[in-house]
C-alpha cells in the first residue's frame, strides 16, 4: 500500500515539474522576445516570424549543394579525435588495473 502512494506522489512531483517547467519556459519566452522587439525593432520581428520558438521546422532543413572542407582544419580536429580516443582506452586501462589491484585506487568519482 506504502508503494503505491509513494509511486503516486513521485508521479504527481514529476507531471507538477513539468507543468512548471511548460509555464516557465513560455513566460520567460514571451518576456524575452518582448525586450528583445524592444531592444532591436523591426529586425528582430522579422527574425521572430521566420524563426520558430522551441522546436526547429524539419520541412525547411536541406542539404547545400557542396561542402567546402579545409584540410588544415579537418586534420586538426582528427587529431583532436585521435588523442580523446587514447585517452579514453588510456582510462580504461587504468581503471582495469585498479580493479586487478595492480595499482592502488586513490579516489573514487562515482
Amino acid at each position: 500500500m506504502r508503494t503505491r502512494i509513494q509511486r503516486w506522489r513521485v508521479r504527481l512531483s514529476v507531471l507538477a515539474g513539468v507543468v512548471l517547467f511548460v509555464f516557465a519556459a513560455m513566460t520567460l519566452s514571451r518576456w524575452e522576445e518582448d525586450q528583445l522587439l524592444g531592444r532591436y525593432g523591426e529586425a528582430y520581428g522579422t527574425y521572430a516570424r521566420a524563426t520558430p520558438r522551441f522546436f526547429p521546422a524539419l520541412a525547411k532543413l536541406a542539404e547545400p549543394a557542396t561542402y567546402v572542407v579545409h584540410s588544415r582544419i579537418l586534420r586538426q580536429h582528427l587529431v583532436d579525435a585521435m588523442i580523446f580516443l587514447c585517452c579514453v582506452g588510456l582510462l580504461e586501462f587504468s581503471e582495469e588495473l585498479r580493479d586487478l589491484g595492480w595499482i592502488p585506487t586513490l579516489f573514487r568519482t562515482y
